[in-house]
């Protein structure tokens, strides 16, 4: 899930988002063995999320769920990373702890929550800290930005092929009957030039392909409305605003399949 509330054209990072900083490093903490042979600083990577925000916002939320603010809130998740390391052997060489929190350390210079500068995805971040200061490794940033944007092109990707199939799908069978459901562009081909006349009945009449164009139809503009509410931008087929927009052929508009038979080739 993605927070879809933005600051300076970047998403606010919350406690409902999919924000994850991925395996900062180094976060160097003093580890076994015991001396004399050590301790021994060791490297660790750390991984934290946005479910595990602790102090966010009290009264502005999104989602129902609190907001990342400037120095106040922090990521605290388990496992950090760093647990190999003893907090007996000095842990962090920094912070002197292992497990510690992850803080942003860079924000919205101009929107504010509750007067507190809000932190955004793909702002940078910190881990290890026993306060605002941190253990050491150089900032990582947090990437729920990337992963909602890819997200969002694939749904998108998604959306524009069943646009695509509604209208313009042409499966066949070896002799040449159609295979499945096809698209509308050869629906309204078929009711009009098609050798079952208004008021047939049965799986292949006139009334039956009315219901499935009128459906067709209504499923095609749920996808084009779905297309926009999410901002998609892929290029769809063409004619596919006017196809959503066409009624199904009236009876008068029958030829039958004769009309067809005499076209010259």
């Amino acid at each position: 899930m993605s927070c879809e509330v933005y600051a300076n054209g970047d998403e606010i990072s919350c406690k409902a988002g999919d924000g994850k900083v991925i395996a900062a490093f180094p976060d160097v903490c003093l580890s076994p063995p015991s001396p004399p042979a050590g301790p021994i600083p060791v490297p660790y990577p750390n991984t934290s999320f946005s479910k595990d925000m602790k102090n966010g916002s009290k009264t502005v939320k999104i989602k129902g769920q609190e907001v990342m603010l400037k120095d106040q809130s922090f990521y605290k998740s388990a496992p950090l990373g760093d647990e190999a390391a003893t907090q007996g052997l000095g842990a962090g060489v920094i912070t002197h702890v292992i497990t510690g929190k992850t803080y942003f350390v860079a924000w919205s210079m101009d929107v504010k929550f509750e007067g507190q500068n809000v932190d955004r995805h793909t702002d940078l971040t910190t881990s290890n800290h026993a306060s605002p200061m941190a253990n050491g490794q150089p900032p990582n940033p947090n990437t729920a930005a990337m992963a909602a944007a890819k997200r969002k092109e694939d749904l998108c990707a998604k959306r524009a092929q069943k646009i695509e199939e509604a209208i313009n799908r042409d499966v066949r069978n070896p002799d040449g009957s159609h295979n499945g459901i096809y698209g509308l562009k050869h629906r309204f081909s078929d009711q009009v030039a098609g050798s079952h006349p208004p008021g047939s009945t049965g799986p292949n009449s006139w009334e039956n392909h009315d219901t499935n164009i009128r459906q067709q139809l209504t499923s095609l503009n749920e996808e084009l409305n779905n297309f926009d509410k999410e901002g998609c931008t892929n290029d769809l087929p063409p004619g596919a605003r006017m196809w959503a927009g066409r009624s199904p052929p009236r009876e008068q508009d029958w030829m039958g399949r004769d009309v067809l038979a005499a076209a010259p080739p």
